[in-house]
């Protein structure tokens, strides 16, 4: 790494200090049909994206320890582009990038260093930040990743479905 040295409660190897790397690398990974809950109450089953794929975890941000940043993550873009050709180099198949970034693609290190991915095969997905709902406040532009986003609202929608297979057997589906 070229970033800063870790500080208390930092670590020398993969591992995160504060959890955003250990739940990213979970949703894409995480175990097939676990029971989950939250403060007891159960949620049902669920299961990762690609369980029992095999990670490869670079690390490329640390705590900052003092000044007014203190306490945010600190990423240099010579860190995330140096573990992105690695990551090439390691053969890996899909990259999972939840760090901002991106919004000028065409001269952004790690942007080009995806489009060194994508023309290696690698498939690239990339957070689209935090900011927003307002106009151009999406990050990861680059027509060469698949830029991805979540939210939450207090609707809820419900439905059903009734699935008849030719041997007359019969699923019920609801969400």
């Amino acid at each position: 790494t070229f970033g800063p040295a870790p500080g208390a409660g930092e670590y020398f190897t993969a591992r995160d200090n504060n959890g955003h790397g250990s739940h990213t690398a979970t949703t894409a990974a995480g175990n097939a049909n676990g029971a989950a809950e939250v403060n007891g109450t159960p949620l049902g089953v669920l299961s990762g994206v690609a369980p029992r794929a095999h990670l490869a975890v670079y690390k490329v941000c640390f705590t900052v320890m003092s000044g007014p940043s203190a306490g945010g993550g600190s990423c240099y873009t010579s860190d995330s582009a140096a573990a992105i050709e690695q990551a090439i180099l390691d053969g890996v198949d899909v990259i999972n990038f939840s760090i901002g970034g991106g919004t000028n693609p065409y001269s952004d290190a790690v942007s080009l260093a995806f489009l060194d991915a994508y023309a290696a095969g690698v498939f690239v997905a990339c957070s689209a930040g935090n900011d927003g709902p307002s106009a151009n406040t999406v990050g990861h532009r680059e027509p060469w990743t698949t830029t991805v986003a979540a939210s939450t609202t207090d609707k809820l929608y419900y439905g059903s479905a009734q699935l008849t297979a030719a041997s007359s057997a019969s699923l019920a589906v609801e969400g």
